[in-house]
């Protein structure tokens, strides 16, 4: 019995036993068997003076060796290793198999959308340039028929017009030609005459009797255009009481044609038939009716003579111009 390290009770002590070799004596560290040290069967550590239970005794010959498995057993978890690795590597590969297909079937959705896109893109430029093309037809052809209206409007007032004015005045005789004076060309070289104030020449004219002075004996002096006589534009002689039925008559054909100009050809067809005058075109059938409106208009009115203008020959005033003296200045 040795007293404990608390100085309290007293126990028995019992010599270390190796846990290696199980022999008393030394411990493990201090087993001359090294090979033995590591057992896979350990006893228990319960001779611990430390431990409050009592150890148990470790029997060596209670240890069970590994059990050996059967060969066909053993075979058959080989195989079941292998078939576990094939599985995997099936299910590794259809998993593989199944995210290339999504892959696929997301670049394909991808694609048709841009497809689509794209598509949409070109029926919306398709449509602008459609739309843009069918105005634009639609302003040439307003335009034209602008056009063609105001052409229209513009032929049948210059045929009014033409039928304010009348006939063409008819010439019995050709007017004679125009004559005018030769040109007066300046030699080169010659010096210009002295200018003489009117005081000297009142003085010679006076001395030579009113004669001709030398300068005027050689060449004759044009005269200054201030002293030309112009002709004179005869004046319109007052209105006659024909010309007051002829204005008249000019002033209903006018006020006709406005009111039919604006009719368009079924009208004009059945006012034709009314009045019983043949219709061939339109502009033709217009004045075909304001003609005959107007001839049942003043069919009572006395008839119109027309006046032939004969214009006689112009007195040429330069012609007279020649023949007057120089001295007349």
């Amino acid at each position: 019995m040795e007293p404990s390290h608390d100085g309290g009770e007293w126990r028995a002590y019992r010599s270390p036993t190796c846990f290696a070799c199980q022999e008393r004596g030394h411990y493990a560290n201090q087993c001359p068997n090294r090979s033995r040290r590591y057992s896979s069967a350990r006893p228990s550590t319960s001779f611990d003076s430390r431990r409050s239970h009592s150890p148990r005794r470790h029997d060596v010959d209670r240890r069970d060796p590994s059990p050996q498995l059967d060969p066909v057993i053993r075979n058959t978890i080989a195989k079941l290793g292998k078939s576990v690795a094939v599985m995997e590597e099936h299910y590794t590969a259809e998993r593989e198999k199944k995210e290339v297909k999504k892959k696929k079937k997301l670049e394909r959705e991808e694609a048709e959308r841009r497809a689509e896109e794209e598509r949409a893109r070109l029926e919306e430029q398709r449509t602008k340039a459609k739309n843009k093309a069918l105005k634009k037809k639609q302003e040439k052809q307003k335009a034209d028929e602008t056009r063609a209206e105001m052409q229209k409007d513009m032929q049948i007032q210059l045929a009014i017009q033409k039928r304010k004015r009348g006939p063409e005045p008819v010439f019995v005789e050709a007017s004679p030609p125009m004559e005018l004076s030769a040109k007066r060309t300046p030699k080169r070289g010659t010096i210009k005459p002295v200018k003489l104030t009117g005081r000297l020449t009142r003085s010679k004219t006076k001395k030579a009797g009113g004669g001709l002075t030398p300068t005027s004996a050689k060449k004759k002096i044009a005269t200054p255009l201030s002293k030309r006589r112009t002709p004179t534009r005869k004046q319109t002689p007052a209105m006659t009481p024909t010309s007051k039925s002829s204005m008249e008559r000019l002033r209903f054909l006018d006020n006709i044609l406005r009111e039919l100009k604006d009719l368009d050809a079924t009208e004009l067809q059945r006012i034709c038939r009314d009045e019983g005058i043949h219709y061939d075109k339109k502009v033709d059938a217009i004045f075909d009716i304001a003609d005959h409106r107007t001839e049942v208009a003043f069919s009572s009115a006395p008839a119109v003579t027309e006046e032939v203008i004969h214009i006689a020959d112009s007195e040429d005033t330069a012609v007279d111009q020649k023949e007057r003296p120089a001295d007349d200045v």
